[in-house]
C-alpha cells in the first residue's frame, strides 16, 4: 500500500513539475528597415566569415544563430532586392584572403563580405517559468576593390548601438527549450537587429561607391 501511495505521489509531483514548463509565446516582430535603394549595383556580396580571434565557443555561438535564423542565409538576397549588391555568396567558396579575392570573377567592381568579430547570444531558462536572453555583437564590413586589388574599406558595426545600450537584455515568460516554443521566431528577432544595422550601412556604402565608380 505504501509503495502504491509513494508511486502515486511521485506521479502527481512529476505531472505538476512538467506542467510548470510552458513554451514562450513569442509574438514580437522586428521589421526590415526601410533604406534608400541603390542607383546601380557596384558590389558583389560574398557572405559572412568568422574572425580568427573568435574562440571555438564564440564560433559555435554564431553558428547557432546563423543556422537558427534564415535572415543571415538570405541577407545577400535582401541586398540585391534593394539594388545594393549582387547576391553572390553561393558563388564564392574561398577563405576571404587577398589572393582568393583577386582570383574571384566578380560581376561588379567591388566585392564585399561581413566578418563576425564578436558575438554573444546567451539563453538562460529558470525552472521553465522564465527565460532571459542577452545579445551583443560586433561585425566588420570589408570592401575589396577589384581594380586596385586591395581592401579599400573596413566599417565596424555594433549591435546594439553602444550609444543606446551596451547589451540587449530581455526576459520572457516560458521555457525556451520547450519543444512547443517557436525558436525560429526568436532567432529571427535577434538576427534582424544585425541584418538591419548592416543593411543601413550598405545603403550608405552604395551611395559612396556609386559616386566613386
Amino acid at each position: 500500500m505504501k509503495k502504491l501511495f509513494f508511486a502515486f505521489a511521485f506521479f502527481c509531483f512529476m505531472t505538476s513539475f512538467l506542467f510548470a514548463f510552458k513554451p514562450i509565446d513569442f509574438k514580437i516582430y522586428n521589421p526590415i528597415v526601410e533604406v534608400e535603394s541603390g542607383e546601380h549595383i557596384v558590389m558583389d556580396f560574398i557572405g559572412f566569415k568568422t574572425a580568427h580571434e573568435l574562440s571555438d565557443g564564440q564560433k559555435e555561438n554564431w553558428e547557432t544563430l546563423y543556422r537558427g535564423s534564415g535572415m543571415f542565409y538570405h541577407f545577400g538576397e535582401t541586398l540585391q532586392s534593394q539594388n545594393l549588391a549582387n547576391a553572390r555568396e553561393y558563388a564564392y567558396f574561398g577563405q576571404f584572403s587577398l589572393q582568393e579575392l583577386a582570383a574571384y570573377k566578380s560581376l561588379a567592381r567591388y566585392v564585399t563580405f561581413v566578418e563576425v568579430f564578436y558575438q554573444e547570444w546567451n539563453v538562460f531558462s529558470q525552472l521553465g517559468t522564465k527565460t532571459e536572453i542577452t545579445f551583443a555583437g560586433v561585425y566588420n564590413i570589408f570592401v575589396y576593390d577589384t581594380k586596385e586589388k586591395m581592401i579599400c574599406l573596413k566599417k565596424t558595426v555594433f549591435v546594439p548601438d553602444p550609444e543606446i545600450l551596451d547589451i540587449m537584455e530581455d526576459v520572457y515568460k516560458g521555457f525556451f527549450y520547450d519543444p512547443r516554443t517557436d525558436k525560429r521566431k526568436i532567432y529571427d528577432y535577434y538576427a534582424s537587429f544585425v541584418c538591419n544595422a548592416l543593411l543601413e550601412e550598405y545603403s550608405e556604402l552604395s551611395k559612396k561607391f556609386n559616386t566613386n565608380n
